[in-house]
């Protein structure tokens, strides 16, 4: 899920000049991000210094903001494009966080080009191709057996429940009861133990399938024998087989506290995908 940096030099309070970039390089370190991602949008500061970069500090809570992403999980997101050979051509560190920013966002493009000081085709043609790139992450980053990690030999590993996000007027097939307008479904599976997200399938209209179709449609058939998932009671249907519900009859009610907090942990990624603004607004572009 996934900006850019412009650089400027600045000398003599004079106002900076567009496409001058103090790290040509595309291996930059902690210290370099941070002050790219200070620059791109406007902090046009002469200073090479930064402050504080733990964890938790204005210099990375700055950051975040700016790119829903600490440094750390940038870099790595850029090593991970490397190592799969998924950088587009001629692609540049600075156009991976022109992406980000676009994502976390989503303004017009014709209002971004002009913040980084690019031509809206120049800017449309360099950034695009490194949001692509970053779905293509998918295959690498969420992997099934992910739901193994902390095994304790329970039965049930994962936690599942469905997201939807806005799309423009298609047809009544996309209509989601949730915000009352088109949209696409998805279904997400989390490690319990971990947090990991082990399992996305989708897009689904919300309009023609509901939980539980879709669980019976894909997921249920990849689970190991005996092995079930926690859910709400929109999977109440293949409980308690493959399913726990609250509301099952076989439910442990010494567990309910226990149970609602791994749906309370689901409930929170769902809500971090709605940190992006490009999956918590209407989805402006081709979905083809």
């Amino acid at each position: 899920f996934q900006l850019m940096f412009l650089f400027c030099t600045i000398s003599n309070n004079m106002a900076p000049k567009r496409h001058e970039y103090p790290y040509s390089k595309n291996e930059p370190s902690i210290n370099d991000v941070y002050l790219l991602g200070k620059r791109i949008i406007g902090c046009h500061s002469s200073s090479s210094k930064t402050g504080k970069l733990t964890i938790g500090s204005s210099e990375d809570r700055f950051f975040r903001q700016s790119y829903g992403l600490s440094v750390a999980v940038v870099l790595e997101a850029w090593r991970l494009l490397q190592v799969h050979n998924l950088l587009p051509d001629g692609g540049c560190f600075y156009q991976l966080l022109w992406a980000l920013h676009f994502m976390k966002y989503y303004e017009p493009e014709l209002v971004l080009s002009a913040r980084f000081g690019a031509d809206p085709k120049t800017f449309r043609k360099q950034m695009w191709p490194f949001i692509h790139a970053l779905s293509e992450l998918e295959y690498q980053v969420i992997i099934f057996d992910n739901r193994y990690k902390g095994d304790q030999q329970h039965d049930c590993l994962l936690s599942v429940d469905g997201t939807d996000f806005r799309i423009n007027w298609t047809s009544k097939a996309f209509y989601s009861h949730k915000f009352k307008g088109c949209g696409l479904w998805y279904e997400v599976a989390l490690n319990i133990l971990t947090g990991d997200i082990c399992w996305i399938n989708g897009p689904f209209e919300p309009g023609k399938y509901n939980d539980l179709m879709i669980f019976r449609m894909g997921l249920m058939g990849e689970l190991d024998e005996g092995e079930r998932v926690e859910a709400d009671d929109g999977y109440l249907g293949e409980a308690p087989l493959h399913v726990k519900c609250p509301n099952c009859l076989t439910s442990d009610p010494a567990k309910k506290k226990l149970k609602s907090r791994v749906r309370s942990r689901h409930e929170t990624c769902n809500k971090r995908f709605k940190q992006w603004k490009i999956l918590k607004e209407v989805y402006r572009h081709n979905i083809a």
